[in-house]
């Protein structure tokens, strides 16, 4: 049986939620690459681009801190916690990259709704500042913890799905869809993870994380056909591989188990 197969659900969530898609980094300098050589583009064209790009990395470094908060609050966190000061240095940076991008521009420029978005997802500074204190000293419980950091995924990931109704060139948005779907996949795959490793953990599946699970599953189904189906060439090779590596397809065994294996209870599986 492969090696990685044979880790507990809970390794493997949090494996897959710290891994980067390959193409990831590759999309967002591509999409601000494309954005740059577009005859005529405008630097104000540029800037929609790079926010978005920004954006992006700022959900996927909250993303990472989500994973460890997790892994920090349940059983054997030790090892989970020792790495979280260092990964939220890492996504206040990012964000941190965003705030300056964003510091001089007016709600003219962006418009009243994007404005508006924008503004909710840079407020959750002070909160994240409490959830982390809450979870350093262990006062919080780990479903609070993972569904507050799923509010402010959801807020960024709300600003980068805005940005492309902003782009003058129709290729320029179309790609800013389709990062728009990748980061969704992702999120939904993660969240995907956790409640199969909380179902493991439980050895039991309930009806509302059953209905939660399968409206992931779709989730996933609906962006990953946006994604692939907006793109062409190589490049939508690169990113089909990486949504059929080994790593996705080992969890989405793991997944059949909880669906299809017609039992909801003594999985007996280590979470």
């Amino acid at each position: 049986m492969d090696r990685f197969f044979k880790l507990s659900l809970g390794t493997q969530a949090l494996l897959i939620l710290l891994l980067p898609l390959a193409g990831l980094a590759w999309f967002t300098l591509d999409n601000v690459t494309r954005a740059k050589s577009v005859m005529g583009a405008s630097e104000r064209q540029i800037l929609f681009t790079e926010i978005a790009a920004s954006a992006g990395a700022g959900v996927h470094e909250t993303q990472k801190e989500r994973g460890l908060t997790s892994g920090a609050l349940g059983a054997d966190g030790a090892e989970f916690a020792a790495k979280l000061p260092e990964q939220r240095k890492i996504r206040d940076a990012r964000i941190g990259e965003l705030k300056t991008l964003v510091a001089d521009i007016d709600t003219e420029t962006l418009g009243p709704v994007i404005s508006s978005v924008l503004e909710r997802a840079l407020s959750y500074t002070d909160a994240i500042a409490d959830m982390r204190r809450r979870v350093d000293t262990q006062s919080v419980d780990q479903a609070t913890a993972v569904n507050f950091y799923i509010e402010v995924v959801g807020s960024y990931l709300e600003l980068v799905s805005n940005m492309p109704k902003l782009s003058e060139d129709r290729e320029v948005a179309t790609l800013g869809d389709a990062y728009t779907a990748l980061l969704r996949v992702k999120e939904a795959s993660g969240l995907e993870r956790y409640i199969l490793s909380e179902t493991f953990a439980r050895n039991e599946l309930t009806g509302p994380l059953r209905q939660e699970l399968l409206q992931l599953v779709t989730t996933q189904a609906v962006y990953r056909s946006e994604l692939l189906g907006s793109l062409s060439g190589s490049f939508k090779d690169m990113i089909g591989a990486e949504l059929d590596s080994k790593p996705i397809t080992n969890a989405h065994a793991m997944r059949d188990v909880a669906l299809n294996s017609g039992i909801s209870r003594n999985f007996n599986i280590d979470p």
